[in-house]
């Protein structure tokens, strides 16, 4: 009688990505997911990092979004102007 060895994997090895790998592939997931978009929300907690860049927040009552607006983009989509922008 032979006999038959059976080897399960019941915990197969994770990958371990690394931080450049995994940004990645949520930029890529994000960018196929969400190609043209509209948000609505309170802008607060705006802050000017470069002369082109500021960092806000958009939220609403159950969730809060963190982004950086670069000078550059807000032109392309008419939001007003980056020395005040959460006025």
């Amino acid at each position: 009688m032979s006999q038959l060895t059976l080897n399960l994997n019941l915990q197969p090895t994770r990958k371990a990505w690394t931080v450049s790998e995994l940004t990645a592939k949520i930029r890529d997931l994000l960018a196929k997911s969400f190609t043209d978009i509209t948000v609505q929300g309170e802008i607060s907690n705006c802050r000017e990092r470069s002369p082109a860049t500021s960092i806000s927040r958009c939220k609403d009552d159950r969730a809060q979004v963190r982004w950086r607006l670069f000078q550059a983009a807000a032109a392309r989509h008419q939001v007003p102007s980056r020395r005040r922008p959460c006025k």
